[in-house]
């Protein structure tokens, strides 16, 4: 079974009316890169998921038609990818992420 990371579009119904798969996957994160060559480095990294890579362009249609263009996380560091969608006619760009991913410090 393949896992990605992707964005779900329901209408008012609860229904899915479209998706998005993450393009730009995160290494040490969402996938191992040299695994194949260096086994031992899921080691240094042991939550590390085996994520794959989304195709398409990643813009769905919203409410009233509206083109949106969604990145997942780090992908709005990525200017082709906000770019790509534009072109593809996104009027909007929506970029979602996990805030608890993130590592927040406390401060006391």
């Amino acid at each position: 079974m393949r896992r990605y990371n992707s964005a779900l579009m329901l209408d008012e119904r609860r229904l899915l009316t479209g998706w998005v798969d993450k393009r730009h996957l995160i290494p040490f994160g969402e996938f191992m890169p040299y695994r194949r060559f260096a086994p031992w480095l899921d080691r240094l990294s042991p939550g590390t998921w085996d994520l794959y890579r989304g195709a398409g362009v990643g813009v769905l249609t919203g409410p009233a038609q509206a083109r949106l263009g969604v990145l997942i996380c780090y992908e709005d560091l990525v200017p082709a990818r906000a770019g790509g969608q534009a072109a593809q006619g996104a009027a909007a760009l929506i970029n979602l992420t996990k805030v608890a991913a993130a590592r927040v410090a406390q401060y006391g």
